[in-house]
């Protein structure tokens, strides 16, 4: 049996990559062949690989793009490949490409991994959304995630819960009387983990509980910050960063502390978690519901505190001074991942699974036809926060692309002549400008939603093309500054600095032709960042040739590689610049 899975890379040392390296030579060992398709440039090197390379399971990799693009190109692949089973893992262009993949008669399987928004998104897309993208099959990480979507009552996805499992070494963690050594091994962000309470629990109990070290092993975007703080420590050999463990190496680095701190909002059944009780460690967790009661028995094999703070600290004093309660604990927590959470049970209930699958679903394969990536047909982007449109990176609507006809019905205040201007000799250059705008304006329509902070807004006279049917905006907010130009009357002032709203309050933001009038453009933009929610989106022009105008308050013309460092520098991504002259725009300069 051949088994493709899709991952992300390089050097994403996360547990969903980690569990890769661990069953897939075990699932060999069942007599299944699995091969790993990563989303990366071909020509960057990944530990990841590496370690499936030493392993001997077969790697490829495909390079990143926008989701049509990726969709198309993982199906090419797959075609050529003809696995027996497709795995899409993590990867939302993965997922669309099963729906092709299943109507070829090669069954398909998800992964829920995460009690979490984005998983959350995948199960409402491709159990229960369109018919034609169901998986055959999932598995779950936990009992909480497999129950949650039973009871919905999958009309066509089977179901299978399976944690991911760890291997249990040979060598155990064991009691020290001369130091007591507490560890958080996972990725540095604050979203989920709570990266900053577990370094103020480790700083409590390193100065509270005699004794007592910790040490911060990860990466993530919170790196810098984590390594800044804990430098900045009064007592360095007591508190440490020990870096980031590559998968061969931590269990042996990690058996020599004697708790793990897990003090996550959210997990499906944490890795870390499992690999910490498989070498002897005590976990010290928060109560989520998702995974904890799978495998933790408070006072048994673990401890469940009710704070961050001050439960940490009596839970390790409790430890760390009574040699027999650890001792007990430890071998609980061992015992319990040998019985229920090792990487060979987990891989024997996936090797089974996928026998059944095959046996059970697989009709026989027919040849996979797939369509160019502009009649994909997709369905529209979720856009919850921290869902998956954080990895579903569509293209942006192009001229090639039917636009939504939006009749404008212009408010009384603004004139028509602002978006019309005659077509006569001495209004041809506004005509030609106003016009493009308008243009892209009505493109980028369909993807503003919720609430859209028009910045700059002046006489807001986009408002009832944003907002009429069939909009999704929901609450338009104009704003601008005081002003001798424009009077209007908008929602909201600001100073041309710093914009009056709380961090993530608008889902989606424009500026048409203001970011030449700010004098510091890259605060500007850090603000609309600052303002928008993680998967919002920011639409804005600007002049090229243009000449001065609304003086003494216009500062500059931007190339498009000046824009595009200025908005990486504000902390944008998924960057599309587009023209919108040209010779003609000139000549009527």
């Amino acid at each position: 049996m051949k088994v493709l899975f899709v991952a992300h890379g390089p050097n994403q040392l996360n547990g969903p990559n980690i569990w890769l390296t661990r069953i897939l030579p075990r699932l060999r060992d069942r007599g299944i062949s699995s091969s790993v398709l990563f989303v990366m440039n071909r020509n960057e090197r990944c530990a990841v690989v590496g370690e499936l390379d030493r392993q001997g399971i077969p790697c490829y990799s495909i390079p990143r793009g926008y989701t049509e693009d990726l969709t198309v190109h993982i199906l090419q692949f797959v075609k050529e490949f003809q696995p027996d089973v497709f795995i899409p893992n993590l990867c939302v262009p993965a997922y669309f490409a099963a729906g092709w993949v299943r109507s070829a008669g090669i069954p398909t399987i998800g992964v829920v991994r995460s009690d979490d928004s984005f998983h959350w998104d995948l199960v409402d897309e491709f159990i229960f959304g369109q018919p034609r993208f169901h998986l055959s099959a999932a598995v779950c990480k936990s009992e909480y995630l497999e129950q949650s979507i039973q009871k919905r009552q999958p009309p066509d996805t089977r179901l299978m819960r399976c944690p991911s499992g760890a291997p249990v070494p040979p060598q155990c963690a064991g009691f020290d009387q001369a130091r007591f050594g507490v560890t958080y091994v996972g990725r540095l962000v604050e979203r989920q983990k709570r990266i900053s309470d577990v370094l103020s629990a480790a700083e409590r109990v390193v100065k509270d509980v005699p004794r007592t070290e910790a040490v911060i092993y990860g990466a993530g975007p919170e790196q810098e910050a984590v390594k800044r703080r804990i430098s900045s420590f009064a007592q360095p050999e007591r508190f440490r960063y020990g870096g980031v463990l590559l998968p061969d190496a931590i269990q042996a680095e990690i058996v020599k502390h004697h708790a793990l701190l897990l003090l996550s909002d959210y997990e499906g059944l944490s890795t870390a978690l499992v690999e910490a009780m498989a070498c002897g460690l005590v976990p010290i967790v928060t109560n989520m519901r998702s995974g904890i009661s799978d495998i933790i028995e408070d006072g048994v094999n673990g401890i469940i505190v009710s704070d961050r703070s001050s439960g940490v600290s009596s839970a390790v004093a409790r430890l760390a001074s009574d040699e027999s309660l650890w001792t007990k604990m430890s071998k609980a927590a061992r015992a319990t991942v040998e019985k229920k959470f090792s990487s060979d049970i987990s891989a024997d209930k996936w090797a089974l699974f996928l026998k059944e699958i095959v046996n059970s679903i697989g009709v026989g394969k027919k040849e996979i036809v797939i369509p160019p990536a502009e009649e994909l047909h997709l369905p529209p982007v979720r856009i919850a926060e921290g869902g998956m449109s954080r990895e579903d990176e569509r293209r942006l609507p192009t001229t090639r692309e039917k636009e939504v006809e939006l009749e404008p019905t212009f408010d009384q205040k603004i004139d028509a002549e602002f978006l019309n201007p005659p077509l006569i000799p001495e209004f041809i250059d506004l005509f030609i400008v106003r016009s493009s705008i308008l243009g892209a304006v009505k493109k980028i329509a369909p993807l503003m939603h919720g609430d859209l902070l028009d910045v700059g807004c002046g006489v807001m006279p986009y408002r009832s093309i944003l907002t009429s049917e069939p909009s999704k905006v929901s609450n338009y907010i104009g704003m601008d500054i005081e002003s001798d130009i424009y009077q209007a009357d908008v929602d909201v002032r600001w100073d041309g600095k710093a914009i009056p709203l709380k961090d993530a309050a608008v889902d989606c933001a424009m500026a048409t032709e203001v970011l030449e009038h700010c004098p510091d453009p890259g605060v500007v933009l850090g603000e609309i960042k600052r303002v928008l929610k993680p998967s919002g989106v920011f639409f804005f022009t600007v002049p090229f040739l243009w000449p001065i105008h609304d003086s003494p308050w216009d500062f500059y013309r931007y190339t498009p590689f000046a824009l595009k460092t200025l908005l990486e520098d504000a902390g944008f991504r998924r960057i599309e610049i587009e023209a919108l002259g040209g010779w003609n725009a000139s000549l009527a300069q």
